[in-house]
């Protein structure tokens, strides 16, 4: 009772009823053209992104040349080939090599076209993916809920192939909203309800080297566990959609999460990306109401309801490397009335720029810091989430740390 009186107090207050959006360091943002992403990750030494997105034609994406190419996903069972993924996030694991790490060009591994170079140093990496697989009589989605697992594959990073190598089923795996990898075999995720049509508060452990075993990681209040990302050393960071806190967890030799930390934050937030120095970058929803608002309108086919978006970072503002040890600096970096960027529900950084997911229960948009209307016939668009079927994965090549910041800075974002 405690718990729902208090999500419940938490809801109210910052559900935004009577905000009213403001505009903040929006004035240079602009479309990239990715249609259809719910989710994005980056790979900070190359500049890579892979993007988990609907079908479309020219799915890489290169800013110096703005030419796209896909991610052909190969192997794949008959059950995959018939039903597709309803692919909800993606997280990528780098394999450590000491060599390839640097940057070097050593014990180069070969690319499925048969060349061997390639900017991103050919490092092998473990590719993690939502399914949230609907029931085989649809009509009972809002009774049964979907049958979600996590696919995984692998692939050379920047490769134009990723092989399917094992699919991930396990009865604490309910409702998994966000994911990180820890290695080629581990992985945190979170579950966003207690059941498949219910509500839960948990993060759960899977590892699957020799045989697959879960275990809940964290133990608490925390209604409805969002984003979550992997920090420097052992540290993990996860949000909530219903309490504004972000709460910094240690990783403990048996997997399990310690709390460390919680920082009060000016509103809830979405999804959450962490840079190598430890800085939080945070997809804000300024009003959960109006948020709700437009997901229920487009529903009906009205895509044109504005949701106010901002973006939020906590950083540790003595200037070291370590999120601990000073005092922390939690500061707003854009903010839109819904206008250009309605509804944000995901953020990455690279260089000096921001790159933003916006999304909705039907379509997604990437956004190099904005976002602009939609591209193609939103009839064809997959109700969330979001159906990839077979080719449909998209790698994202962006330019170089030179590029022309998008969100008034010009040095690399920290």
């Amino acid at each position: 009772m405690l718990k729902r009186d208090r999500t419940l107090t938490v809801t109210l207050l910052h559900s935004g009823i009577f905000k009213v959006g403001q505009n903040r360091n929006n004035e240079h943002c602009s479309t990239i053209g990715l249609e259809a992403c719910e989710d994005i990750w980056v790979d900070q030494p190359s500049g890579v992104a892979y993007l988990a997105c609907s079908s479309r034609t020219q799915p890489i994406l290169d800013l110096k040349t703005q030419q796209h190419s896909k991610v052909e996903l190969v192997n794949l069972p008959p059950r995959l080939v018939e039903s597709g993924i309803y692919v909800h996030g993606i997280d990528l694991f780098i394999t450590p090599d000491d060599a390839t790490d640097r940057g070097t060009t050593t014990n180069q591994i070969e690319f499925s076209d048969g060349s061997a170079i390639h900017p991103s140093g050919s490092r092998r990496a473990t590719i993690y993916l939502i399914n949230h697989l609907p029931p085989s009589d649809r009509k009972t989605a809002p009774l049964v809920g979907a049958q979600s697992v996590i696919e995984v594959f692998d692939t050379v990073l920047g490769d134009s192939k990723a092989t399917y190598r094992t699919t991930i089923q396990h009865d604490l795996i309910l409702t998994p909203n966000n994911l990180v990898g820890i290695s080629e075999t581990s992985f945190y995720v979170t579950n966003d309800h207690s059941s498949k049509t219910a509500w839960i508060d948990s993060i759960i452990f899977c590892s699957f080297k020799d045989e697959l075993n879960c275990l809940p990681a964290a133990s608490g209040n925390h209604p409805h566990p969002n984003g979550i990302a992997k920090g420097p050393r052992d540290s993990l960071y996860m949000v909530t959609t219903y309490d504004p806190y972000l709460r910094v967890f240690e990783m403990q030799a048996d997997y399990t999460l310690a709390l460390t930390d919680e920082v009060k934050l000016p509103r809830v937030v979405d999804n959450i990306y962490v840079t190598p120095k430890g800085s939080v970058f945070m997809a804000g929803i300024p009003s959960l109401h109006k948020f709700r608002k437009r997901l229920m309108a487009m529903q009906e086919g009205n895509y044109d309801l504005p949701s106010p978006s901002d973006v939020w970072k906590v950083s540790n503002e003595t200037g070291s490397d370590a999120f601990y040890g000073g005092r922390l600096k939690i500061e707003q970096v854009l903010s839109d009335d819904g206008n250009k960027i309605s509804g944000n529900t995901g953020v990455a950084v690279w260089g000096s720029k921001l790159y933003l997911t916006v999304g909705s229960t039907e379509v997604y948009f990437l956004t190099e810091n904005g976002i602009g209307k939609g591209i193609g016939d939103r009839q064809k668009q997959s109700r969330a989430p979001i159906r990839v079927k077979v080719n449909q994965m998209k790698l994202f090549m962006k330019g170089t740390r030179g590029a022309v910041p998008n969100w008034g800075g010009t040095e690399p974002i920290d």
